[in-house]
C-alpha cells in the first residue's frame, strides 16, 4: 500500500494534493446538504398557518440550499477532471517503468514462461490498479468524512443508532471481500489459458499468420480452440459470480431489513411529537445516507486491500531481477569497455547453455578463437546452436558456463551501450520496421548523427540504394503496410534494407550476419558476396550460414557438429 501511495503521490504532488483537498470538500457536503435541508423544510413548516408570509427567512434558506447544492456539483466536477489528470499521469509512468524494465530484461528470461506469466498479469490485470488504490482512497477519506459526521447527527437522536447502522452493513461487506479474494485466486490460475486464448486470437488475426491460415485452412482449427478456451474461462467466472452473488443477496436482504427498523423507530418519534419535520427528514435521510455510506466505506476498504492484492502482479513484474548490463551506466560496469582496436580478438572457452524451460543443452563446450579482421564461418547442421552462439557472442545471453572474452575482457562485463557501438548484427529473424527507409537504415546506429550521404552508403553496400531512391518520397517514403502513403517491400528487398542496417555503423569492430543471403536473388548475392571483403574492411565478420559460396569467404571454419540432444 505504502509503495503504490508513494507512486501516486511522486507522479504528481501538486494534483495529489489538489485532490486529496477536494475529496476533503466532497466528504463534508453530503452532511451539509442534509443540514441545509432541514433547515428549508423547517423554514417551510413554520409558515404553514400563519397569516401573513414572511418571504425573507424562505429565500435565505432557499439560496443558501441552492449555493450549496451548486458548490456540491462544482466540487464533483473538479475532483473528477483533477483525478482523471492525475490518473493519466499515474498510467503513463506504469507503462514508462513495464516498457523499461521489459528492455533491461536478459534476453533469457523473456523465453521463460513463467517470466511471461509475471508479465500477462502485470499487463492486463495490474496496470490500472494503482488508479484503482488511488479512487478508493480518494473514497474512503470522502466517506469517513461523511461517515463521521453523520454519526455526529445519529448520536443526538441515540447513541447506538451508528454502531447499529455498522452492525447492519458488515454482513454484505465480508460477502463482498470473499468474492474479491475468490476471483482473484481465479483470475491467477486462469493466467495460462488466457495467454493460451490470446495467442490464438494472434494466428487468427495478425498478418504474420495469415498466409498458413489460410493456404492451410487452419482458421476453424485455432477459432475452435480460441471459443472453447473462451466459453471455459467465462463458465467458470460465471459460475464463481452465481455463487457470490446469492450471498450478496442475502446480505442485501439483512441490510435492507436493519434499515427499515431503524427508519421505523425515527417515524414512531416524530408520531410521539419528539421531532420537528425537518428533523424528520433530517434523521431519515441520515439513516438512509448513513448505511449506504458505512457499506461504501467497508466495501472500499475491502477493495483497497484487495486491489494492493492484485497489485502484487505488477510489483513481482518490476520487482524481477535485470540485466546489469542494461540497467547501469558505463561508468559503473567495474571500469570495463569494449578494447578499441581489438588486438587479440575474441576467444570462446568451454561455452555451454541451456534455454530456460528446456533440459537439453543448445551449445555444449565450445571453444575457439578469433582473429581481430578475421571473417568466420559458423557451420553446422540445423539444431546445432550456431544462431545461439551469435547471440552469445553478441551478449544477448549469458553461457550457462564458460566464458567469452574480447581482448581477455568477458562479454558479460561490458555495458550495452558498449557493445552496441562495437557490434553490428543481421539476424535469421530479422525485423521490418515499418518506418521510414531512411530510418530503417539508421536504426543500425542511432547514436550517430544521420546524413544522407551515410544512410545511401550503406544502402548501396547492400544493394538496395537504386530501389530506395525511386520509391515516390525516396528515403522518406515509409517502408511496410501498417500506415498510409507506405511501400510494402518483397522479403529479399526487406533482408537488404536489414544488411543495410547492420552496415549503417561504421564504428562496428565485430559484424555478425546470420544467413544474410538467404533471402536475396542471385544477381544481388553475387554482387554482395563479390564487395564482401571491401565492406568488411578491417573489421572482424562472423557468418552463419549453409552456403558453399558463402563459406568459400570465411578465412576460418568453425563447425559446430552435430546436434546436441
Amino acid at each position: 500500500m505504502r509503495r503504490t501511495l508513494r507512486l501516486i503521490f511522486s507522479t504528481s504532488p501538486r494534483l495529489s494534493c489538489a485532490v486529496g483537498f477536494l475529496v476533503l470538500c466532497r466528504g463534508v457536503m453530503p452532511v451539509v446538504m442534509l443540514w441545509a435541508l432541514k433547515v428549508m423544510v423547517d423554514v417551510t413548516m413554520a409558515q404553514i398557518g400563519q397569516r401573513s408570509l414572511e418571504v425573507l427567512p424562505l429565500v435565505q434558506a432557499g439560496v443558501m440550499l441552492v449555493a450549496i447544492y451548486i458548490c456540491n456539483g462544482v466540487t464533483a466536477s473538479l475532483t473528477q477532471v483533477m483525478r482523471q489528470r492525475l490518473s493519466s499521469r499515474v498510467s503513463e509512468r506504469i507503462w514508462r517503468q513495464i516498457h523499461r524494465k521489459s528492455m533491461m530484461m536478459d534476453l533469457s528470461k523473456l523465453e521463460n514462461s513463467e517470466y511471461q506469466n509475471i508479465f500477462f498479469r502485470a499487463v492486463n490485470e495490474s496496470s490500472a490498479k494503482p488508479l484503482s488504490v488511488l479512487y478508493s482512497l480518494c473514497t474512503i477519506v470522502q466517506e469517513c468524512i461523511t461517515a463521521l459526521l453523520l454519526g455526529a447527527v445519529l448520536v443526538s437522536l441515540h447513541w447506538s443508532m451508528p454502531i447499529a447502522i455498522i452492525i447492519i452493513g458488515l454482513p454484505l461487506v465480508l460477502v463482498k471481500v470473499k468474492s474479491s479474494r475468490s476471483m482473484f485466486k481465479l483470475q491467477r490460475e486462469q493466467t495460462v489459458d488466457e495467454r493460451k486464448k490470446s495467442y490464438y486470437s494472434r494466428i487468427l488475426t495478425f498478418k504474420e499468420f495469415a498466409k498458413e491460415v489460410r493456404l492451410f485452412g487452419l482458421g476453424d482449427l485455432f477459432s475452435g480452440r480460441f471459443n472453447e478456451l473462451q466459453t471455459s474461462l467465462r463458465e467458470k467466472r460465471e459460475e464463481l459470480y452465481e455463487k457470490n452473488i446469492k450471498w450478496e443477496a442475502l446480505g442485501q436482504v439483512f441490510s435492507t431489513f436493519g434499515i427499515v427498523c431503524l427508519a421505523g423507530i425515527v417515524v414512531w418519534q416524530a408520531i410521539e411529537g419528539h421531532l420537528t419535520a425537518g428533523s424528520l427528514a433530517l434523521y431519515f435521510m441520515s439513516i438512509q445516507r448513513g448505511s449506504a455510506t458505512v457499506q461504501g466505506l467497508m466495501s472500499n476498504v475491502a477493495s483497497l486491500v484487495d486491489t494492493n492484492i492484485y497489485l502484487r502482479n505488477l510489483f513481482d513484474y518490476l520487482d524481477i531481477p535485470v540485466d546489469k548490463r542494461y540497467a547501469l551506466p558505463d561508468k559503473a560496469m567495474g571500469g570495463k569497455t569494449f578494447p578499441r582496436p581489438m588486438k587479440r580478438g575474441i576467444e570462446v572457452r568451454n561455452v555451454s547453455f541451456k534455454y530456460p524451460d528446456s533440459k537439453r543443452e543448445a551449445i555444449r563446450n565450445i571453444s575457439f578463437k578469433i582473429e581481430p579482421g578475421q571473417t568466420v564461418a559458423l557451420v553446422g547442421p540445423n539444431g546445432s546452436g550456431k544462431t545461439t552462439l551469435v547471440k552469445l557472442l553478441c551478449g544477448l545471453y549469458r553461457p550457462t558456463s564458460g566464458e567469452i572474452l574480447i581482448d581477455g575482457v568477458s562479454v558479460n562485463d561490458l555495458s550495452a551501450n558498449d557493445i552496441s557501438d562495437n557490434m553490428s548484427a543481421i539476424f535469421q529473424d530479422f525485423m521490418l520496421y515499418n518506418t521510414t527507409a531512411s530510418e530503417n537504415i539508421n536504426l543500425g546506429n542511432i547514436r550517430t548523427e544521420v546524413t544522407h550521404q551515410s544512410v545511401a552508403a550503406a544502402a548501396a553496400e547492400a544493394g538496395v540504394d537504386e530501389l530506395l531512391s525511386n520509391l515516390p518520397k525516396g528515403y522518406d517514403t515509409t517502408l511496410g503496410n501498417l500506415f498510409e502513403d507506405s511501400e510494402m517491400l518483397s522479403q529479399g528487398q526487406w533482408q537488404r534494407i536489414a544488411l543495410a542496417r547492420s552496415f549503417y555503423n561504421k564504428n562496428a569492430q565485430i559484424v555478425f550476419l546470420d544467413e544474410p543471403l538467404a533471402s536475396l536473388d542471385r544477381e544481388t548475392r553475387k554482387n554482395l558476396l563479390g564487395s564482401f571483403h571491401k565492406i568488411m574492411q578491417d573489421r572482424t565478420a562472423v557468418i552463419v550460414s549453409h552456403s558453399e559460396e558463402t563459406i568459400k569467404m570465411a578465412d576460418l571454419v568453425i563447425d559446430l557438429g552435430v546436434i546436441n540432444d
